[in-house]
């Protein structure tokens, strides 16, 4: 068993710092201008707080903050799950019954020429002002790019790959476990970052649409008060909270995918060269 070096750390940490520091460059240079723009320019702030007064607002409402972030937090979190438990079991579907896919499929696309904001003012009148209101806004919002994704991703299996786990031979499930899924990975994942992304996005219309106790029904509430200072800390809280969302789910993807990220001879292993031992393996029959 091989040892890694003790400076492979120190050496991981500084690469990492590396890749980092232009992100913290570009934004302390926004913050700064925007500062120096506020206090030259003498803008009132509820026209434009500046990132000080902000950060001020931030800490001294932080227990309204953390308040809304758990709840604006609760409602994509679980329509994030709804999303992609159903979007890959639809995706799995279409794939496996061809003729299901080409009923189905169409009908998918056609759903998304109707705005979510349209169908809203529905969702109230069966589910009332709770929880599943937003919960269903975020999961019809980030449901599409998991089933399109996740349905590329089975149908870029080549089918000498199949005919090869058949010659083996192998089990339908052995073929969907072993070649199907590991294909599908990236594409899936990349479905999910999208949805990540987009869950936040519909908890907040949902928000905005059935009030609630999160971020946006607080952007509410501070506007009618002309409260910007706490309308833009709110808006920084929401960025956070997308940004460490889909900062898991990027997480998820390297602990599921591990032959992206491993490296052999300062070379980075495919899912081909991972999943060389198949042939070999007694669990394909």
């Amino acid at each position: 068993m091989s040892v890694p070096a003790p400076s492979a750390q120190p050496h991981r940490a500084r690469r990492l710092a590396v890749e980092a520091l232009p992100v913290f460059l570009v934004v302390g240079a926004f913050l700064a201008v925007w500062e120096f723009y506020v206090r030259l320019a003498d803008v009132r702030p509820f026209v434009l707080p500046a990132p000080s007064q902000v950060g001020r607002t931030m800490w001294e409402d932080r227990s309204l903050v953390l308040a809304g972030s758990a709840n604006t937090a609760a409602e994509f979190l679980l329509g994030f799950l709804l999303a992609a438990s159903a979007g890959i079991a639809l995706s799995i579907l279409i794939v496996s019954l061809p003729r299901l896919g080409r009923g189905v499929y169409p009908l998918l696309v056609a759903s998304q020429t109707v705005p979510v904001i349209a169908v809203a003012p529905l969702l109230i009148i069966w589910l009332g002002f709770g929880l599943w209101t937003k919960v269903a806004v975020s999961a019809l919002i980030s449901f599409f790019p998991v089933v399109v994704t996740s349905v590329a991703g089975f149908r870029s299996v080549s089918q000498s790959s199949i005919d090869l786990m058949r010659s083996i031979p192998a089990s339908r499930w052995a073929t969907f476990r072993m070649l199907m899924i590991p294909s599908a990975l990236p594409s899936i994942f990349a479905g999910l970052k999208t949805a990540s992304v987009l869950a936040v996005i519909g908890a907040v219309v949902g928000e905005f649409v059935a009030g609630g106790r999160g971020l946006a029904s607080g952007i509410v509430l501070a506007r009618a008060t002309l409260r910007t200072d706490r309308i833009m800390a709110l808006i920084v809280a929401l960025s956070i909270l997308g940004l460490v969302f889909y900062g898991a789910v990027a997480l998820c993807a390297r602990w599921a995918m591990p032959w992206t990220v491993s490296r052999v001879g300062g070379r980075r292993l495919s899912w081909r060269r991972a999943a060389g031992t198949i042939v070999s393996d007694p669990r394909v029959r």
